[in-house]
């Protein structure tokens, strides 16, 4: 049997605090993602959903990644250390390595690569997500822009879920773009 890191992606709200839990399978242009699980809880801090999480999946022995939201890195008046911080210095998670930006990718290019590795342009899929991911499929399909702006149309508690799916995708499958030719082209994922 294979055994893969979890990758954890987080989107740090108070209420809701959305985490989405994956494997990257494979490598390369034909690497796909899979994710199993998520994490929405309201009225929480980064403290308690990392209780939940280690409850839920603290057995696990083959490595995390914890990527997320550059807001992480900030330390917040309601904790004496940074939600960055805190995940990197609990110990329940082995082998983890954390990876947060210092500044979030841009929406319109978060987007892009989600949808690429949703289906591509040439209508592949390389993402399978769990059906008891109900945040995340529900954000996926009701997303949208505003009209006439690159701004997403955003409601209640619209876009955590598909935010914390979006740093997943951003940091292992990001946008390339290839100039070597007359005209570039943009490649997902």
């Amino acid at each position: 049997m294979l055994f893969r890191s979890i990758v954890v992606g987080s989107d740090f709200n108070v209420n809701p605090m959305c985490w989405i839990l994956s494997h990257k399978i494979g490598n390369g242009d034909t690497a796909t993602l899979d994710v199993f699980d998520e994490l929405v809880i309201r009225n929480t801090n980064t403290e308690k959903t990392l209780e939940l999480l280690a409850k839920r999946y603290g057995q696990h022995r083959a490595g995390w990644l914890f990527c997320g939201d550059a807001t992480g890195r900030s330390r917040k008046t309601s904790a004496s250390e940074s939600d960055y911080v805190q995940i990197r210095n609990d110990d329940r998670f082995v082998d983890r390595r954390v990876s947060y930006p210092k500044s979030n990718p841009s929406v319109v290019n978060r987007f892009a690569a989600c949808n690429a590795l949703l289906k591509n342009a040439a209508g592949v899929r390389r993402c399978r997500i769990n059906p008891k991911c109900k945040r995340l499929i529900d954000d996926l399909t009701d997303r949208a822009w505003k009209e006439g702006t690159r701004e997403p149309d955003d409601y209640a508690d619209m876009g955590h879920a598909s935010d914390a799916f979006g740093y997943i995708v951003t940091r292992l499958f990001p946008i390339r773009v290839d100039v070597s030719g007359e005209t570039p082209e943009i490649f997902g994922g």
